[in-house]
Formats: C-alpha cells, sequence, structure tokens
C-alpha cells in the first residue's frame, strides 16, 4: 500500500511538535471545556479560546502524548503514518478530547456497520459500553485515556473496512482558506464529532458485487440464526424426473429455505394429507378423502418437472452441470450449512475489501466461478467464460495492469510444460510436433533442430531445447493474448480447445487464463484507449498476422479467488472450493487485546444503550 510523504509526514510532526511546546503550560485554561454548560453544538472560534476550563482533560490528553504512553499500542496496530495522524488530529483539536456525544453514538452504530459487513468489530458492546462511560463520567485521567481508546478503537474498524490506512495520504482542504491536511486527520476529527459510523460507511467499496453480497449476507445470517436447514438423506440412486422418491418431501423443503422453489400452499396440502384420523359416517367421503390422501403422499415424494425446475436452477448457482439429476454434487451442494454458506459470504467481503474501489475500467478474472469481465465505473460491460489452472498447477492470485494484446502469437513453450506434458508425447512419436506446428530450437546455438534428431527420452531435453510453436489454429494461445507483466509469467489468452468451455468446472489449464472471447476482451479495452482501437484489434486478429499493440491505458486487473458471487439475477452464486482454499473469516482481537479488555462475543446481539442520550458539546466539524 502506499505510504504518506516523508514530506507530508515531517510537516505533520513539526506542527504537532510547535502545537505541543505552544500549549504546554496553559492548555487547560485555552481550550474548551468538553463539558461546558452552554448551548449544544458550541463551536471552537476565536471566541472560546479563553474560556475557562474545568476538567483540563486537553492536559490530560497532552501528557499521555508527551510520555509515549500509548505509542507502542498505536505502533504495534498500525502504520507509523497512522500514528502521525493521531497525534496531529489531537494538536489541531488543541488536545482537547475528540469523541463527543453525537461520536459515541456514532461509534454505537458502527458496531452493527461490521457486521453487516462480515466483520466482527473486536470490541464486545458491553466493552464498548464501559470505555464510552469511562471517557464521559470517569476520573480525568481515566476520560483522557478512554478518548485515546476510543480513537484506537475507531481506527481499527477503519482498518479493516478499507484494508489498511497507510495509504490514506490524500488531502482535504478545511474552509476555502485553510490549509490543506491529511484527510485521515480529518476523518479522526469527524469520527468523534459524530460521523464515525456514516465515514465506515464510506469506506466500504462501490463496487456492485460487494454491495450485493452484503445484502446477501444479511440474509443467511437470517436462515442461519433460525436455524438453517436439515441435510437432506444421501442414500440410494440419484434422483432424476418423474422418479418417486421418500427424499423428495425434504428436497423439496430444502430448497424452499433457500428460495429455489416456491409452493405457497404446502403447509395447506400437509394439512389436507393428515385426514386419517377424521371422523366421518359418510363412506362415499371417506373413501373420497382415503385416495385424496394417497395422491397428495404420491405428489409429495415424486420429483415432478417444477421440482427439476428449481433443481436446475441451484445446479446453475452452485457452480454444477445444470442436469436436475440430484446426485453425488447436487446433494454436497444442498448440504452445505447455513453456518458454511455465511462463512463463505463474510470471506467474499473481505477480499472485495482487499480489492478496494477500482475507478473507471478494470478486468476481473475470478478463479472458482470460471469467469472474466470487464468492469467500467463498477459496472461490468463485458463477459464470458474462463478455464483456469488445474488444481496442480494453480493460477496464482494477484493484481496487476494491462499493457498490451499480441494478435495471432507464436507460443514459447515454458520448460516445466515441455517437461511434464511434451516429452512424452514427442518420445511416443516425434511427428507430433510437425503435427502441432513446432519448431525445435538447440539453446545452446540458436539452431533449428528436427525433432527426429532429439532423444526425447532425455529428461535434459525440456531444458536444452526450446519448442516454439507458430501462429495457426493448433496454437496454444489461440488467436490472441492480453500481458501483464509479472513473476509468475500469467496472462489471459485464446486456446483452440473451445468444447471445454462447455463443462460447468473448468480447470484444466497449466496456469494461464484461458478466455472464451478473447478478440472481443482486447476489443472493449482498445474502447477505452487512445492509442488502440477495437476495429484494429479485430483486423489484425483476422489478418492471420503477429502483431503487438500497446495499450496508453493501463487497465487494472485482478485474478481473485471469491467463491461467492452474485448473478446477473441478483441472486448468490456459491461456487466450489476448486483449490481447497477458503477459510473462515478471523475476529479482529487485536483492538481488545491492545486495549486490555474483552472482545466481541460473536453469539451477542444486544448493544448497550446505558448512555444512548448523553449529549456533548459539539466541536466544529472539519471539512
Amino acid at each position: 500500500m502506499k505510504r504518506l510523504s516523508r514530506v507530508f509526514q515531517t510537516t505533520v510532526c513539526a506542527s504537532a511538535l510547535a502545537l505541543s511546546a505552544g500549549f504546554a503550560a496553559t492548555a487547560s485554561a485555552q481550550h474548551l471545556n468538553d463539558f461546558a454548560s452552554g448551548p449544544a453544538n458550541v463551536k471552537l472560534a476565536k471566541k472560546n479560546i479563553d474560556v475557562p476550563v474545568e476538567s483540563r482533560l486537553a492536559d490530560k490528553i497532552q501528557a499521555i502524548f508527551a510520555s509515549g504512553k500509548y505509542d507502542e499500542q498505536f505502533s504495534s496496530m498500525f502504520d507509523e503514518s497512522v500514528v502521525v495522524a493521531v497525534r496531529a488530529a489531537y494538536a489541531q483539536n488543541l488536545f482537547e478530547p475528540i469523541w463527543t456525544g453525537p461520536g459515541a453514538e456514532s461509534l454505537r452504530q458502527a458496531q452493527q456497520t461490521m457486521r453487516d459487513n462480515g466483520m466482527e468489530p473486536g470490541l464486545s458492546d458491553e466493552s464498548l459500553e464501559k470505555l464510552l462511560k469511562q471517557r464521559f463520567s470517569g476520573w480525568k485521567s481515566e476520560r483522557a485515556e478512554a478518548d485515546l481508546k476510543l480513537t484506537m478503537v475507531w481506527l481499527a474498524y477503519a482498518s479493516q473496512m478499507r484494508d489498511g490506512l497507510s495509504d490514506f495520504g490524500g488531502v482535504a482542504t478545511v474552509g476555502e482558506d485553510a490549509p490543506a491536511r491529511s484527510s485521515l486527520i480529518v476523518d479522526i476529527q469527524n469520527a468523534g464529532f459524530g460521523d464515525a459510523n456514516d465515514l465506515l460507511t464510506s469506506y466500504e467499496p462501490a463496487h456492485e458485487q460487494y454491495q450485493g453480497l452484503k445484502n446477501t449476507l444479511s440474509s443467511y445470517m437470517t436462515l442461519e440464526q433460525q436455524g438453517g436447514w436439515k441435510e437432506i438423506s444421501t442414500g440410494g440412486d440419484p434422483i432424476e424426473l418423474n422418479a418417486v422418491d421418500d427424499r423428495v418431501p425434504e428436497l423439496r423443503r430444502r430448497l424452499i429455505a433457500e428460495g429455489y422453489y416456491s409452493l405457497p400452499s404446502f403447509d395447506q396440502l400437509v394439512d389436507i394429507m393428515a385426514v386419517s384420523n377424521l371422523e366421518t359416517d359418510d363412506p362415499k367421503l371417506t373413501e373420497d378423502l382415503r385416495v385424496m390422501q394417497v395422491e397428495l403422499e404420491t405428489w409429495a415424494k415424486t420429483y415432478d418437472e417444477s421440482l427439476e425446475a428449481a433443481v436446475k436452477r441451484f445446479q446453475a448457482h452452485h457452480g454444477l452441470a445444470d442436469d436436475g439429476v440430484v446426485g453425488r454434487g447436487t446433494y454436497a451442494a444442498l448440504n452445505e450449512s447455513a453456518t458454511s454458506k455465511v462463512s463463505r459470504i463474510k470471506s467474499s467481503l473481505q477480499k472485495w475489501r482487499e480489492i478496494g474501489n477500482v475507478e473507471g475500467r478494470m478486468v476481473w478474472a475470478n478463479i472458482p466461478s470460471y469467469r472474466a469481465e470487464g468492469w467500467n465505473d463498477n459496472v461490468s460491460e463485458i463477459s464470458m467464460k474462463t478455464v483456469v489452472g488445474m488444481r496442480s498447477r494453480q493460477t496464482p492470485i494477484f493484481s496487476d495492469e494491462i499493457e498490451y494484446a499480441v494478435t495471432n502469437p507464436r507460443w514459447y513453450a515454458p520448460v516445466s510444460i515441455v517437461r511434464k506434458d511434451k516429452l512424452p508425447k514427442l518420445a511416443a512419436d516425434p511427428s507430433y510436433a510437425s503435427r502441432k506446428g513446432f519448431n525445435i530450437y538447440d539453446r545452446a546455438t540458436g539452431e533449428r533442430v528436427s525433432a527426429a534428431s532429439v532423444d526425447w527420452t532425455d529428461a535434459s531435453a525440456a531444458s536444452n531445447y526450446q519448442l516454439v510453436q507458430g501462429s495457426g489454429a493448433a496454437n496454444a494461445l489461440g488467436k490472441l493474448k492480453i500481458i501483464f507483466p509479472n513473476k509468475d509469467a500469467i496472462y489471459l489468452h485464446g486456446t483452440p480447445t473451445k468444447y471445454l468451455f462447455d463443462r460447468p468446472q473448468r480447470a484444466y489449464s497449466s496456469g494461464c487464463i484461458r478466455l472464451e472471447d478473447p478478440t472481443s476482451m482486447a476489443a472493449w479495452l482498445a474502447g477505452g484507449d487512445t492509442a488502440v482501437t477495437p476495429e484494429e484489434i479485430e483486423a489484425s486478429v483476422n489478418s492471420g498476422k503477429r502483431q503487438r499493440f500497446d495499450f496508453d491505458q493501463k487497465v487494472p486487473v485482478n485474478l481473485t479467488y471469491i467463491t461467492v458471487t452474485i448473478g446477473d439475477d441478483g441472486k448468490a452464486e456459491f461456487w466450489p472450493d476448486v483449490y481447497n482454499k477458503e477459510a473462515p473469516v478471523e475476529t479482529n482481537l487485536q483492538v481488545a487485546e491492545a486495549l486490555d479488555i474483552a472482545p466481541a462475543d460473536t453469539n451477542s446481539d444486544e448493544a448497550g444503550s446505558e448512555y444512548a442520550d448523553l449529549k456533548v458539546d459539539q466541536p466544529q466539524r472539519a471539512g
């Protein structure tokens, strides 16, 4: 992440030291009393400078900074630039407490905002209430310490939401004639003045996927709290259309739970089916009811077309072949618990926070969903299927910038692929090279050699000879490759093996990402570029000639491993964990440990309200 510039750090440090020296002796007599009895929202202005104070909290806070007591705690949790910003925020506030009544209430709301975004606050509601009570009713030294602790709590939450604060180096201007200063300094002050929760919300990624996942999390947490769903019995043959099976009623209930199947009158049908105890003297009515009961019981156990359609929808949203057959893979997906799904949604939210907001254009290639998409200002403009690395040759996860594309490329087969894949084929049949369009070069001399002249049973042949595949229908890279230079030599490209895109799970490559339609992706990139046009890309592909196109606009590319995404229909898609990388999101206990107080109880939703109506004069809001 970007760090604050040295110039900025030096300036802030100098300002803080100057303020410390200037106000050390008389801080308490020059600052607002944070419990002043005047009207609410008294502003920190020139007319208030000489207001006598009783709390002497400014002196206490200044003494804490001077002692270095909190340096170790802040430094253990945050980048040095954040520690500097905290000092500057208090110095610019004349060392008065930052946390006010409105700020306290906003911080209470921030607890739930953290949970709504899939994070545990790291501080229990009860512990936060104790800290707030200490801030507003403790001894003077306790109140001063509590104010700094509240700042630490909010910064910890902000850091989680933004995936770090060390790049928070932008500037903000307060008023037309005021000097520019760090956005973080302004936000620290505004958080305490009442914007703690609004600021956290503003840090959320604006990406459509993130906001959709956030809404999905709320629904699935409700399902989890209601007990989720029961597992379906997996014994027996797969269930296919028109089968009569005792597991079908379980299947109906399971699909209803997640909204894939709707049967508003299901409870009524169950009641009608339970007519065996109905007493009647009419033999005909008794027989009619018995027939109806049998028919309904048969229907309840029959895997009919409406239920099959619901299963197909479920399969399509779980990375499975949507054939409507309830087999081993579908059972495994159906029996994943609500708790597991909640954990996966939280993990997916965290991964989007790590990406952060990306303005303008971005290519997103997500490994578990086997898709690559082009986004512009958080709106998807192009989407296509992909083939990713097999489990033994996994596609790495990283971010970079796309620099250029090559039409009708050659393929220089890597040594690892030659050793693992090509040597056995060449040893069995040297003509494989010519049939697949490979030219072979001696790495020592650079001379082209005949495949028949090489001993392909010798493992060293993989490193001694370079295999170069020319452009053409058989070329492993297809008609185009999109390059973002990186240490793993990973890129996007086409492929001659188009049939693989028809499979639901597509982990077959040696690490690179194969695109279903690379020409369209390159044309999309060119559509926002000043040096290349979509027409030039398409004409070059069709010409069969090899040509390189350098983009002026370096579009970010994010290769991610996100197992829950939001589909075009707005419904969550839960993808198989193809690389077995998914892990639960850990609760951030660092803030609680640093403050030596109780962490959040993940099973508690109770929020304290003892001080909910506390009113404290509010200083002037920073811009």
